[in-house]
């Protein structure tokens, strides 16, 4: 959470409650969209969460969507889980 307030911008801890849901939102949806918890913690991970955690912090009126640039990271990530899952599935020792 606080390197994502850092990129944000955002000092203290007032903003917290509503910022803690929004993360896990996003970090949800970066699951479901196939991306591991390894890559969900790199550099490309955090910027993404920061990105999708903005894109729904800002949201308009009854309208919620990410961002471009989200979604293009998000599916990168999500590119990179499936490769080193099939690598891993190709070393399997015995195989």
């Amino acid at each position: 959470m606080k390197a994502v307030k850092d990129m944000l911008m955002i000092t203290g801890d007032e903003f917290d409650a509503a910022i803690m849901p929004i993360m896990l939102g996003v970090k949800g949806y970066m699951t479901g969209a196939g991306v591991s918890e390894s890559l969900m913690y790199s550099n490309a991970g955090i910027v993404a969460i920061t990105l999708g955690t903005n894109d729904l912090w800002n949201l308009t009126a009854g309208e919620a969507k990410f961002s471009g640039c989200f979604l293009g990271i998000v599916n990168q990530l999500r590119f990179k889980s499936d490769e080193a899952k099939a690598e891993d599935t190709l070393n399997i020792p015995g195989h």
